[in-house]
């Protein structure tokens, strides 16, 4: 199959750890800080008062919600490392993406291939650049981990390939 980029590489514990940061932990990290806030917020107003029940709730729902936001994703990227254990009985095997026709996406037995006009969202993060075809259908492409092509030239090819995506780069 003749293709264009080839991206390759072992999964890495930063690109999963931002991934579940910043994409896949998103809403439930966003309604921590807004319950930490209220929480604040209940504590000061109630505080000022001189009621200390409803300042304690308030200052509670601020704690819980902190230490929440901090552990939730530890919790995800745990069960992201059983996950993958599980489907590859404990062998770590290298990640291969190759765009030209398709989308095709390789890991140890595993493949997909994907077309892109699936490719709803394209941006970048810290360790590597997000391609979004759903709410939880994703693929990572390391920055620099390109065998075949570079990434300067990969933002042009996928406004070509995808017109009606959304592609920040």
């Amino acid at each position: 199959m003749n293709y264009q980029f080839e991206n390759c590489y072992y999964a890495a514990c930063a690109v999963t750890t931002e991934y579940i940061e910043r994409v896949y932990c998103r809403i439930s990290n966003l309604l921590f800080s807004v319950t930490a806030a209220a929480g604040i917020i209940v504590f000061v107003i109630y505080g000022q008062q001189n009621r200390p029940e409803p300042a304690m709730i308030g200052c509670l729902c601020a704690v819980l919600s902190v230490l929440s936001f901090s552990i939730v994703p530890q919790i995800v990227e745990h069960l992201f490392d059983k996950m993958e254990q599980k489907a590859f009985q404990g062998k770590h095997h290298e990640i291969v993406i190759r765009l030209g026709e398709n989308i095709t996406l390789t890991e140890g037995p595993f493949s997909i291939s994907l077309p892109y006009s699936k490719l709803r969202q394209a941006v970048c993060l810290r360790h590597a650049y997000l391609l979004r075809f759903g709410r939880q259908n994703d693929i990572l492409l390391r920055y620099d981990s390109f065998t075949k092509g570079r990434f300067s030239d990969l933002i042009p090819f996928l406004k070509e390939q995808s017109p009606n995506a959304w592609i920040k780069g």
